[in-house]
């Protein structure tokens, strides 16, 4: 089946499983020429971050696919930026360990990113100052962050299948981990507040780790199940807002993991999908954003969508992973204590 020929109603209809349906917006009526040219300044826009070089930026494009021009390729505008090598906050020995970046994830409803690198840097990266509020370095190749209860981070990472890690910082001290595991091929983590739960990806298996001696000054992690999936490579996970289903992606396909029953299923127009390096639901438009490794490359300079919207190329950019910045995504909204 051709993904992008699957109209709205029908991803509705397919996404019934695993415990949700995706739902989805009603085809639009038809529209007048003058109405197709309203001014640009006068469509509602969405951002997205991205990553995979040096720099990582956000991008706008219209919330709703209906007022991309169809006639000319869909062109983003780039409305932030930021690089090592002008962050404040960053200590000059740190700046070369964000050369090739692999994370760009919002927290504190979008008022801040986590920005990881395969040189071993993660941040905590405000987005108004675009000052370095927190950071570290690991002995690996980090891929993701996420905020905790209490102040505190977990970062995730790992190059293969035998190396890996899952630490917990105070995220007001850039220390040493107050904790830490091995994790291998650590690739996701996330926060699930619903279920005080954090949800991890290995190289083969779904890891649900439950907070200990959280009140006290050694904290840590405790392990509560494992779940087998049925392939290797685990990559990105996405959760599904308002429903227990959660996408994770294997370099074997994308697949919808039920955070209640510990089921998996294949999803029901992306399982076929291999080298899948980040997925990511909107809210609002009810849409997939996704990337794909380019032929032999780990990374893309496309952005592809589910539904009607076009692909979005980057043709002077390497994108190893995109994330929409939208308060309710299930990302986005970690918040904390101190602003």
């Amino acid at each position: 089946m051709n993904r992008k020929a699957i109209t709205y109603s029908m991803i509705g209809a397919l996404f019934a499983v695993g415990g949700f349906a995706l739902l989805t917006q009603k085809q639009p009526d038809a529209v007048s020429g003058d109405e197709k040219a309203k001014s640009y300044r006068d469509v509602k826009m969405v951002e997205m971050i991205a990553c995979g070089g040096r720099e990582v930026f956000i991008f706008e494009i219209p919330e709703s696919p209906d007022d991309v021009n169809p006639a000319k390729p869909q062109e983003p505008k780039k409305v932030w930026k930021w690089t090592a090598a002008k962050a404040v906050g960053l200590p000059d020995r740190l700046r070369g360990n964000f050369a090739v970046t692999n994370e760009c994830k919002p927290v504190d409803g979008g008022r801040r990113f986590f920005i990881t690198a395969k040189e071993g840097g993660v941040a905590l990266v405000n987005r108004s100052t675009r000052r370095v509020e927190w950071y570290t370095k690991l002995h690996t190749r980090p891929y993701s962050a996420d905020i905790l209860p209490g102040n505190r981070i977990v970062v995730v990472g790992g190059k293969h299948q035998k190396d890996g890690i899952i630490a917990i910082y105070d995220r007001f001290n850039t220390g040493d981990p107050l904790w830490k595991e091995i994790l291998p091929h650590g690739h996701a983590v996330y926060w699930d507040n619903e279920r005080k739960t954090v949800w991890a990806l290995g190289w083969d298996e779904i890891h649900a780790y439950k907070l200990e001696n959280w009140e006290s000054r050694q904290p840590s992690l405790k392990i509560a199940k494992r779940y087998q999936v049925p392939g290797d490579g685990c990559h990105d996970l996405a959760p599904i807002p308002g429903s227990p289903d959660m996408l994770v992606t294997l370099h074997q396909g994308v697949w919808i993991f039920d955070r209640d029953r510990g089921e998996l299923k294949r999803h029901p127009f992306m399982g076929h999908l291999e080298h899948v390096k980040s997925i990511g639901f909107h809210p609002n438009t009810k849409e997939l954003a996704y990337t794909m490794a380019q032929e032999v490359n780990w990374w893309t300079t496309k952005v592809e969508f589910t539904g009607k919207r076009r692909d979005i190329t980057l043709p002077t950019d390497r994108v190893y992973k995109v994330r929409w910045n939208a308060q309710g995504d299930g990302r986005s909204d970690s918040t904390t204590k101190r602003d």
